[in-house]
């Protein structure tokens, strides 16, 4: 495991840009709109390596931990526990200015922590929104989670949006996928749409983005998009199916679904 003691100590294990040939987790958060990027700097350890991420925006200082042991949590009151915007769910910890946010993933990315100062609860929270760390539940018509902060608003739609279509009967359903490609005009998606029937036919999912709420703002993309991928109800199941797959996704993780079959 890596260990950082407080703020990650000066100098990695061996030369950072250096092919060592050791698993890398590779996982990083968005860059959160209106935080300044500090630096990034990559950790060794004996069987893997992660990355340090660091941000600041007027007083706040951030550092997301990724498959990168540390202490800076250390002492902090459990608050609750919030979804990730992926699979599961992890720990708010904190009072005051000083919060942290620490879950498990797959090696070699465990363990994952934020760690934020001159935050509050209300702004902490927001950024891990805004990182895409936690489950984003913009509701339509609203902006992204933040006091004044630029750049996590939604991108604008276009013109003729595909419609979001209907709550499922008998409230939200939420599923597990995984997207491998996105473009606006359908026919794009043909070839891998193909490759994904001959190996997943019943778990392929050939939607517009609007069929899924967040996944157009968590790609990037306007709902008008339509994306390729495969759909479970666990995630357990999606694991099982990207391996038969075996393809790399560009999203994976559980969402509420808005289109009615």
């Amino acid at each position: 495991m890596i260990a950082v003691a407080g703020l990650l100590a000066a100098g990695c294990a061996g030369d950072p840009g250096a092919d060592t040939g050791l698993p890398a987790c590779n996982a990083r958060p968005v860059d959160p709109g209106g935080y300044e990027v500090v630096g990034t700097e990559e950790v060794e350890a004996s069987d893997h390596s992660g990355h340090v991420y660091r941000y600041r925006l007027d007083g706040r200082e951030a550092a997301f931990y990724y498959g990168v042991t540390t202490d800076v949590a250390q002492g902090l009151q459990q608050v609750e526990q919030l979804p990730l915007a992926s699979v599961g769910g992890g720990n708010l910890l904190g009072s005051g200015g000083e919060w942290a946010f620490v879950w498990n993933d797959r090696f070699p990315c465990d363990p994952m922590t934020v760690h934020g100062t001159g935050f509050t609860k209300k702004t902490f929270t927001q950024l891990l929104s805004l990182a895409r760390v936690t489950a984003f539940e913009e509701e339509e018509g609203e902006g992204a989670p933040g006091e004044g902060i630029a750049g996590g608003g939604e991108l604008e739609e276009e013109e003729n949006e595909i419609s979001e279509g209907l709550p499922q009967p008998g409230g939200p359903v939420s599923e597990f996928l995984a997207v491998f490609e996105a473009a606006k005009n359908p026919d794009d998606l043909e070839p891998i749409q193909k490759e994904i029937m001959e190996l997943a036919p019943r778990n392929i999912a050939i939607s517009p983005a609007s069929c899924w709420k967040g996944l157009a703002q968590s790609l990037g993309i306007t709902k008008n998009h339509y994306v390729a991928g495969v759909v479970a109800t666990t995630g357990n199941e999606l694991d099982f199916v990207l391996e038969q797959v075996g393809l790399t996704p560009i999203f994976y993780g559980q969402l509420r679904a808005r289109c009615v079959d």
